[in-house]
């Protein structure tokens, strides 16, 4: 793979003059050339701030406005209208590191085809700080490859590198506003291709109470029903001991948690069994994870007040 192919950086954005300029400011500072820039209004109404910062860059960017449609409708629409071979999606609130694609091509010019690359992402607050024990890497493994390996799922996929090609064939569930990120990350294990840790390419993820995964459980809730669905269809086709065991233990230690997973676990419980492939091994694994669980949870709980 050739070094210099060209970066699209789509960032989808939503009522975002907070911290639009900032996103924009880290992709356009990144030290890999050459980059294109899209930012995808997804029909925001702040009376036309979020327009504002965006065509104050000028030609140093590409403006699109849209219909709102949720994040996977304008990384979509971002998309079909990049020229880049490789996508990177930056969230309107967040941040890249300056080296972050550079280091990235680097590693992805050396790989095979089918692989693609991504970093670790470490947490914000509102103000940019950043925030003790939230950082979200890769300590056990380099690469990704197989279902089998997609729980748990410590990969931070917006962080990723990914080919357009692949992109436009399996488009962003628009359907999906909560799990759209995890659905493609298993579509693409799905279909062959390896994920490859890459240091120092740092995504900065901002937490704040205007995000989607703060306001609207009820949309997490539905989503992950659905993902689950498509887990469920799959295995139903193709049965994958390990993957199903791996699904049915992220499972258990996320219902302390999370009580949509409360059903997800026992319909799990239920199809191993029924597949005779669950056995004595997996019951006790699954008590010990659930026990490990629940005081992780709850010094977690204590620690960050949270």
């Amino acid at each position: 793979m050739k070094k210099n192919k060209l970066v699209s950086i789509i960032i989808p954005v939503y009522n975002g003059s907070n911290y639009l300029k900032e996103a924009i400011d880290s992709a356009l500072n990144q030290s890999y050339k050459p980059i294109e820039i899209i930012v995808v209004n997804d029909g925001s109404i702040d009376d036309g701030k979020t327009e504002i910062i965006a065509k104050s860059y000028g030609d140093k960017i590409r403006y699109f406005y849209k219909r709102n449609g949720g994040v996977s409708t304008a990384l979509n629409y971002g998309i079909q209208k990049a020229n880049g071979e490789i996508i990177s999606w930056l969230s309107h609130d967040d941040l890249f590191s300056r080296d972050k694609i550079k280091n990235q091509m680097v590693v992805l010019a050396k790989q095979p085809e089918k692989t693609t690359v991504y970093g670790d992402s470490i947490f914000m607050n509102e103000t940019g700080e950043i925030e003790k024990h939230k950082i979200f890497s890769n300590n056990r493994h380099s690469t990704f490859v197989g279902v089998e390996n997609f729980f748990p799922l410590n990969v931070c996929f917006a962080s990723s590198l990914l080919p357009r090609e692949f992109l436009i064939k399996h488009p962003f569930n628009e359907k999906a506003r909560f799990t759209q990120d995890n659905e493609q990350f298993y579509n693409f294990l799905k279909n062959g291709y390896t994920f490859t840790y890459v240091k120092n390419a740092i995504y900065f993820s901002r937490n704040h109470s205007e995000r989607v995964s703060v306001k609207r459980m009820d949309l997490f809730e539905h989503d992950t029903l659905a993902f689950h669905r498509i887990i469920m269809d799959d295995l139903e086709t193709t049965f994958n001991v390990v993957f199903a065991r791996k699904y049915y233990l992220f499972s258990v230690e996320k219902k302390n948690k999370y009580s949509v997973y409360l059903n997800i676990c026992n319909e799990l419980r239920e199809f191993l069994k029924s597949k005779k492939k669950f056995g004595v091994l997996i019951r006790v694994k699954s008590f010990f994870v659930d026990i490990y669980a629940k005081i992780g949870f709850a010094l977690r709980k204590k620690i960050l007040g949270r």
